[in-house]
Parts: structure tokens; C-alpha cells; sequence
């Protein structure tokens, strides 16, 4: 009977789309159909589903599951602790966490999960990941990167320390496979410099990865496919509908035939005889659909695990192709880990934690450097031209250079340059 401030309310069909509630327990969220599902978690009670039914403005009576937390512990990077101790400590993945969800990153699975902790994609891009920040974005110029610790090794990348203003080119966080991991454990305040010091002045996210269990061996196969479509691109003018828009544009400067021609060659585009002319303006291109494409993705996944009273194993490997929607873009990654916990005396244990990933990753730029955004070029660049250098007979052969007309790069060009 009591309000929940700070709970997750999260949209079933994306979970980019996240609110938390106020201090009333109230919240408000754009929904694409009055037969959505809400997703309601909050730390230490078990995510509950509501379905909202056609209702325009459901009051939501949900009693969450209490999970006991006054017994429960958090797994440290070095010792265990009472949940209730730790200020600010919260166990994202534990028991009662949806793990039926299918997540493509890391990023996917704490976005909405944690209250205080943003997540912000760098892009659609697959293998681009996300800046995650603990209370607010803080500065332009400077990281606000939580300290990420894996199986109590901390993760140093040089990409943390970049900006948002000067930009990212991918977070390594984004290499980490989501099958692998068993708990992540998000501290801050004096909960997180208490332990590690003044690298945790932004907070700490520590991920445990999975380790073997005592009896049988268990083998966990996984095999996902999937297909992404490009996105709905913007209504732009088509070569039919610029021409004249131009004309009316160029028409009222009083310039003589010869001096438009000169300076406006696409205009003579359509004089008899001249080929090139014609051949180089007297198209109709949509850049946004040339730069997209439907993409396709693939996802391997096996885990060996068992044990005894005195050692347990778990060997995991991994294989994702996953292509981007923009032409050009994509990442291929295997990723193998093997986890070894061992007693040598009752009193004394020992244990090794070996990971081995090799990743290749085709990005796109889409920094405000025009000239090498193929994002940016494709909706300003004119319809009237085209991406390919054409033969006499209006064959076409390769690309044309990244520079061209009006100092606008050629969108394939550059996806073409970086691509080779």
C-alpha cells in the first residue's frame, strides 16, 4: 500500500524507453499502443510485467516480491558483504532478474535497470556500445566513465577518458558477452571509494562473470539469427522536385544563359549532345537509401561447466557477425573464457580466471565533421548526382572520389575508403 519511488517502469518492446517513478510512486510514459507492456523492477524485488490492456490511464496497484534482501549479500571484487551495509550498492542481475530477455549488449541490459545510472548509445551501430554515467552527465570534457571491474580486474581503455564533445569511437564494455555474466554489483558514493579508491570517484560496476557448478557437467548451447531492417528515412526532395526549386532560386539573380551554364552546369544537363553533362547530373539519387541496408546478424554461444567438492570449471566460448544497418558497418567477434576455482586445504583455495577475445569492428563516423559522416552527407547531398563515375554509355563503374560537387563528400566513397 505504500508508494515505490525510483522504480523502473520500462516498455516490453524496446527497453530504451525507460521512466522511473517519483516519490509518489507516479510516473508518465509515451507507449506505441494501449495494448503495451510495462516492465516494473525495482532492487531487491523480482520485475513484474503489466499489461496494460487497452487502458488510457491505468492506475497501477503492484505489490513487487520482496527477495528477502536483509539475508542477501553482495559479491565484492574481494569479499562478500550484507546487502543492507552498502549504501548505494545494488545487484542488477541476481535471482529474480528476467534472464528470457534477449539482450545484444551490455549496454541493452542495464538500460532502465539501475536508478541514477544513464545510458547513452553512441550510436545504432553494433559493436559502437555506450557511455554510462552515475548521477548526470558531469562534463563535456571530461570522462564520466564509471571504474569497471571484471572477475576483480579493472578495466582500463583509453576510450573512457575521451569526452562527449570530442567524441568516441567505440566502448570495449561492448565486447563483453551478456550469456557470460553472472551478477553486476553498481556502487557509488562513499560505498565506491571506500574500496578502490579515487578511480571510483564516478562509481564502480563490478561484473562477475559465471563459474562452474558442484556435480554433472552441464553443456549450454545457444544459436540466435536475426534480421534488422533500415530505418524510415526522411522525406527529401527527388531530382524532379529539386530542379525546379533550384531554377526558381537562380532564375532571379539576372545572370545571362552563358554565365548558368558556367556556374551551374547541371542546368545544360538536359541539352542534346551533351553526354557528360548528362550522364553526371541527370540523376535521381536517394543517398539515404544507398547508405542502408537490411542486415543481417548472427550469434554462437557454448558453455562447458561442472565440479567436485574441490574444484569447479566453467569454459565458455563465443562467436558473433553482427552487420549495421548503415552499409559498411559491422563486427565479428569470438570470445572465449575459462574459469577455474579449486580447494588446496580446507582452509586455503585457490582459483584463475583466463579470457582470450579477438574482435574486428567497421564503424561509421558520425562526428560533426561533415566531410567524413556519411549520416550527415546523405541528407544534404544533392539527388541530382550519383555515387558512381559513369562510362560514355552511362555505365557504372566505381565509386567516385570522397570529394566532389559544392566540397560535399560522396557518402559511398567515404563508406567505400574506410570500408577498404
Amino acid at each position: 500500500s505504500k508508494p515505490v519511488a525510483n522504480a523502473s517502469i520500462t516498455l516490453k518492446e524496446t527497453v530504451f524507453t525507460s521512466v522511473q517513478t517519483d516519490n509518489a510512486g507516479s510516473f508518465s510514459i509515451e507507449v506505441p499502443s494501449k495494448y503495451s507492456v510495462l516492465i516494473i523492477s525495482f532492487p531487491g524485488y523480482q520485475t513484474k510485467e503489466f499489461p496494460l490492456n487497452g487502458q488510457n490511464t491505468p492506475v497501477i496497484n503492484l505489490a513487487l516480491e520482496d527477495l528477502d534482501i536483509g539475508e542477501s549479500v553482495v559479491r565484492l571484487t574481494y569479499n562478500t558483504m550484507p546487502q543492507q551495509h552498502l549504501n548505494g550498492v545494488y545487484q542488477v542481475v541476481s535471482k529474480g532478474y528476467d534472464k528470457t530477455l534477449q539482450y545484444r549488449d551490455i549496454f541493452q541490459m542495464l538500460q532502465g535497470t539501475v536508478p541514477g545510472l544513464q545510458v547513452s548509445a553512441n550510436s545504432g551501430i553494433p559493436g559502437d556500445g555506450a557511455s554510462l554515467s552515475l548521477g548526470g552527465q558531469r562534463s563535456l570534457y571530461t570522462t564520466n566513465q564509471p571504474l569497471v571491474v571484471i572477475d576483480g580486474i579493472p578495466v582500463i581503455d583509453p576510450v573512457f577518458d575521451q569526452s562527449v564533445v570530442r567524441g568516441n569511437v567505440y566502448n570495449s564494455l561492448s565486447d563483453i558477452n551478456v550469456k557470460d555474466i553472472e551478477s553486476i554489483t553498481v556502487l557509488r558514493d562513499a560505498a565506491a571509494s571506500g574500496i578502490y579508491g579515487s578511480r571510483a570517484a564516478n562509481g564502480v560496476i563490478v561484473i562477475t562473470t559465471k563459474e562452474g557448478t558442484n556435480g554433472k557437467s552441464i553443456l549450454d548451447v545457444s544459436i540466435q539469427g536475426g534480421v534488422n531492417t533500415r530505418f524510415s528515412t526522411i522525406p527529401m526532395m527527388n531530382a524532379s522536385q529539386y530542379l525546379p526549386y533550384l531554377s526558381s532560386k537562380v532564375n532571379g539573380q539576372g545572370l545571362d544563359q552563358a554565365t548558368m551554364d558556367q556556374q551551374f552546369p547541371f542546368f545544360a544537363s538536359n541539352i542534346p549532345g551533351n553526354t557528360v553533362a548528362y550522364w553526371k547530373y541527370a540523376n535521381d539519387t536517394d543517398w539515404q537509401k544507398e547508405i542502408t541496408r537490411n542486415a543481417m546478424s548472427q550469434d554462437y554461444f557454448m558453455n562447458l561447466r561442472g565440479g567436485d567438492k574441490t574444484s569447479k570449471y566453467s569454459l565458455k566460448v563465443g562467436y558473433k557477425d553482427l552487420q549495421g544497418v548503415g552499409r559498411g558497418t559491422s563486427t565479428s567477434e569470438f570470445s572465449s573464457r575459462f574459469n577455474l576455482d579449486f580447494k588446496i586445504t580446507p582452509k586455503f583455495s585457490a582459483g584463475t580466471r583466463t579470457a582470450f577475445s579477438r574482435t574486428d569492428k567497421s564503424l561509421m563516423d558520425q562526428g560533426f565533421e561533415e566531410r567524413v559522416n556519411p549520416l550527415y552527407l546523405s541528407l544534404v547531398k544533392s539527388p541530382i548526382l550519383t555515387p558512381y563515375i559513369k562510362t560514355a554509355e552511362g555505365v557504372p563503374g566505381e565509386f567516385l572520389s570522397p570529394v566532389t560537387f559544392e566540397n560535399l563528400s560522396n557518402p559511398m566513397g567515404v563508406i567505400d575508403g574506410v570500408s577498404n
